[in-house]
């Protein structure tokens, strides 16, 4: 597991805003896992229109061929924590001076690992808006290995 930081300062008249994100992956069991992407806003605007789009490509794919269909997602989708609020899709909002959390968890399909253990890269995209202005940041890829699912009933 590891930290995608993004530390992004401005300053637009009196608006200052200082952002920090830190994305990171941690495995439930062997095929499940949890994504979680972690906002801080210290700055003096809101952060609105708040979105993540996740992206898992094989370890070692310069190409980052788009994987994230040998996956599931959960219900719901995503979990939110703190002063976080809003759809993922667009609508998330994050408040002056304050911070919140987005967990997503899914589970690896019988594709993703079908004889061997097999290692994914897990990153994506956040994109908001704060003062008028779109900001979008690369999350720092975390390391996933996904294990057979030697259990014929799922």
């Amino acid at each position: 597991s590891s930290n995608s930081s993004s530390n992004i300062s401005s300053s637009d008249g009196n608006a200052k805003f200082d952002v920090f994100a830190n994305f990171k992956v941690m495995l439930n069991q062997g095929v499940s896992f949890t994504a979680s992407l972690q906002l801080q806003n210290d700055g003096t605007e809101p952060l609105t229109n708040i979105s993540e789009k996740m992206t898992i490509w094989l370890d070692g794919d310069s190409n980052r061929t788009d994987l994230t269909s040998r996956f599931d997602f959960g219900d719901p989708h995503p979990v939110f924590a703190g002063d976080i609020t809003g759809c993922i899709t667009g609508g998330g909002e994050l408040a002056a001076r304050s911070s919140g959390r987005m967990e997503f968890l899914f589970k690896a399909r019988r594709e993703a690992a079908p004889t061997n253990p097999t290692s994914y890269h897990v990153g994506g995209t956040l994109t908001y808006v704060v003062s008028n202005v779109v900001m979008e940041t690369a999350l720092v890829p975390d390391t996933i290995v996904v294990m057979p699912d030697t259990d014929p009933d799922t």
